[in-house]
């Protein structure tokens, strides 16, 4: 039957039974594009061993194939550029690491297979962080009643984010003594609140602290801004500077915007994702946090489709009166704004999938490895376990499809990172 036809490995025509080559014969009569075409090369700094470099591309590409439901096309490329071709990007956390632990290298290597289930174990919900806080901060240090709100609020995420004792130590009074001489007390109650705190200051709790407290809360206050930039979770970038692994694109997010005339403020809620579950319960949770003494109305709202590195619905709520609308009005818009988008994690063909993993794994080995065609090609061979008389082809006097295709592959992810670098500059990170 048709479906079982072989395809082009380059244009996906249908190749003839008689055909035993994998590409078709127009695709084969294409001229070999140059790989050195658009010039791209390795992220700046000291070149990587080429044994961990090999290690660290194979290995993220093995945990992507596993998982094509949660990453989809544009998820992949989120995650291999980031971790490989956003130079400025990975200058930061360097930087970040050199001023928290004295070292430009993660003080804790994982691979984002490692950590998946450390991210999933620090996902707990702000509400309940902030329980945790209250009653520990109630049950230990009642001395904290007689404090202002401002001054409780920063004790209390310092405590439910479990760094009040690896940080500083000490009393509850001493503590608070210490932010305000520093001038950290509002700025520590404004971040938000964070379970991956506790990651951020692990390497530190042999009580070596290497520099001033301000210096980690504008590491924290800076990766919050990149939160939002790239975007990703907070706690994704925690893990970034602390293991080394690539930022993950989020499923949904909400901040809150001040009119600097007006002084009102208006909640922008993102989705990324098309597995967002529940959107009015996130909704209510984002109302209460950043908007806590709203009432409800019942205003129609609308999604907006926007498109750029990745593309999201975003809905910004302006309270009318003191009022913002119900969660159901929510929940029917977002239902009629997402049909027929694609998000960065609808679900793929697994072969264009697989395909779009074997191109940016093959492109980072050349580029970042500075692997030759024919060594990408065993390489890549060699992981997906390919018979040994094909592995042996690879080395073939002439030019084979092989090649041919690598050239393609490697052109078209190529002008891609240029792209991105160009939205990336377009938006202006440093100023997140």
């Amino acid at each position: 039957m048709q479906q079982d036809r072989r395809r082009c490995e380059s244009c996906g025509a249908y190749l003839s039974r008689y055909n035993p080559d994998t590409l078709c014969s127009p695709c084969q009569r294409k001229p070999a594009v140059s790989v050195d075409a658009p010039q791209i090369g390795p992220p700046t700094g000291s070149r990587p061993e080429s044994t961990s470099c090999l290690d660290k591309i194979i290995g993220l590409a093995d945990h992507l194939l596993q998982q094509p439901s949660r990453w989809g096309l544009i998820g992949v490329e989120f995650v291999f550029f980031h971790h490989f071709f956003n130079e400025a990007l990975q200058a930061e956390f360097k930087e970040m690491r050199r001023q928290l632990y004295g070292c430009e290298s993660p003080p804790a290597p994982a691979s984002l297979e490692e950590t998946d289930d450390l991210l999933g174990s620090f996902m707990l919900s702000v509400r309940e962080l902030e329980k945790v806080g209250q009653v520990a901060l109630e049950q230990f240090f009642p001395e904290a009643a007689t404090f202002d709100e401002v001054t409780r609020l920063a004790l209390r995420k310092l405590v439910s984010s479990k760094i009040f004792w690896i940080v500083y130590g000490g009393t509850c009074m001493e503590v608070a003594d210490l932010l305000r001489e520093k001038g950290l007390m509002r700025g520590v109650a404004s971040i938000d609140l964070s379970p991956g705190l506790a990651i951020l200051v692990g390497p530190m709790d042999d009580g070596e602290w290497p520099g001033e407290a301000a210096v980690f809360w504008s590491i924290v206050r800076r990766l919050q801004g990149l939160e939002r930039a790239l975007p990703t979770y907070s706690l994704s970038l925690y893990l970034s500077v602390v293991c080394g692994t690539p930022p993950v694109p989020p499923n949904i997010t909400a901040y809150a915007e001040t009119d600097v005339n007006t002084g009102q403020t208006r909640l922008c809620l993102r989705v990324y994702s098309a597995k967002t579950g529940d959107i009015g319960g996130f909704y209510s949770y984002a109302v209460e946090r950043f908007l806590p003494y709203a009432a409800t109305n019942n205003e129609p709202v609308a999604f907006e489709w926007r498109c750029g590195g990745l593309p999201y619905l975003e809905l910004k709520i302006v309270p009318k009166g003191g009022t913002v609308p119900r969660p159901s009005r929510i929940r029917q818009a977002f239902r009629s704004a997402r049909t027929g988008k694609r998000f960065y994690d609808s679900r793929p063909k697994i072969k264009d999938y697989a395909l779009e993993i074997e191109a940016w794994a093959k492109t980072a080995l050349s580029l970042i490895c500075r692997m030759g065609n024919r060594d990408v090609l065993k390489t890549w061979a060699e992981y997906r376990n390919w018979p040994e008389e094909k592995i042996d082809a690879i080395y073939s006097p002439r030019t084979t499809s092989q090649e041919v295709v690598l050239s393609q592959q490697l052109h078209r992810i190529s002008a891609r990172i240029e792209e991105l670098r160009a939205l990336i500059s377009s938006a202006d990170l440093s100023a997140a």
